[in-house]
């Protein structure tokens, strides 16, 4: 027969109780994160890409002519340039936008 400690059931009941509490708080605080990137995400829409090419780009690169690159390189560019500049999807489609057309 075997016989279980009968401290054990408290045990995994107060694990429990835990795991949800860590759980509950992850929800909020991912909330608040959630609140934050739509706050930056409105923030971004707000500025043309004229403005973020100058903010973001400018002080490293000369604008180039539409078609210097095809519509599918341009969106090369700007993906590659959005991961290494730290812009949102949003900021990198306002950009290429914008140098497309010059």
């Amino acid at each position: 027969m075997v016989r279980s400690h009968p401290s054990l059931g408290k045990t995994a009941a107060c694990g429990f109780a835990l795991l949800g509490a860590l759980l509950t708080s992850g929800c909020s605080s991912s909330t608040t994160a959630r609140t934050t990137v739509d706050s930056d995400v409105s923030l971004a829409s707000s500025k043309g890409g004229a403005q973020l090419w100058t903010e973001n780009c400018a002080r490293c690169h000369n604008t180039r002519s539409p078609d210097y690159y095809s519509p599918g390189q341009w969106a090369i560019v700007g993906e590659h340039m959005r991961v290494r500049g730290y812009l949102t999807g949003e900021e990198a489609r306002e950009v290429t936008a914008f140098l497309q057309s010059q």
